[in-house]
């Protein structure tokens, strides 16, 4: 709630733009976390409205807020397209630190959706990015996600390894 009034206060002084729409995006993922899904998708839209031809970085981010609404809202159908675009979008211009959330987030929607091989593929180039770049933290995320996708298909043998070797990394400093 505190984030929405900080952005609602702050677009007040700010008009239209590419800040305008940062912050108007800003509202919609804190409006999503409140359970407010008409007022994201508000905000959303005036985000588009006050900056309809954003930058690639900032048009895959909010391919990707499209996305995530979408889970939020459990239409994981929805979000596998908008994590599509966001994916196409940084993959294209090599946006390295996108592609790899995009990747993440398309996998968590293939997952909903039972497409658990791909899912695991999704997951799998996300974590050799995660090493690529040295994030510690997305790939313990990561490798947790690819037990869950063993666990979901039965494959407990699997799963088990791999939380197996997970569980040193989780616990190191």
């Amino acid at each position: 709630a505190a984030a929405r009034e900080v952005a609602s206060a702050a677009l007040q002084a700010t008009g239209t733009g590419a800040l305008a729409a940062r912050l108007h995006e800003s509202m919609a993922l804190a409006c999503s976390y409140l359970g407010e899904d008409a007022e994201a998708q508000a905000c959303l839209d005036q985000a588009e409205a006050v900056e309809s031809d954003p930058a690639p970085r900032a048009e895959a981010r909010r391919w990707s807020l499209l996305g995530f609404l979408a889970m939020r809202r459990a239409d994981p159908e929805r979000a596998l397209g908008a994590y599509e675009r966001a994916l196409a979008i940084a993959d294209r211009l090599g946006l390295s630190d996108l592609v790899s959330n995009a990747l993440l987030n398309l996998a968590s929607a293939r997952q909903m959706l039972g497409s658990y091989g791909r899912a695991r593929d999704l997951y799998e180039r996300a974590l050799r990015m995660a090493r690529a770049l040295g994030r510690k933290h997305s790939e313990l995320l990561l490798q947790a996600n690819l037990a869950n996708v063993a666990l979901e298909c039965g494959a407990f043998e699997e799963a088990a390894r791999l939380l197996d070797a997970l569980e040193p990394q989780a616990s190191a400093p």
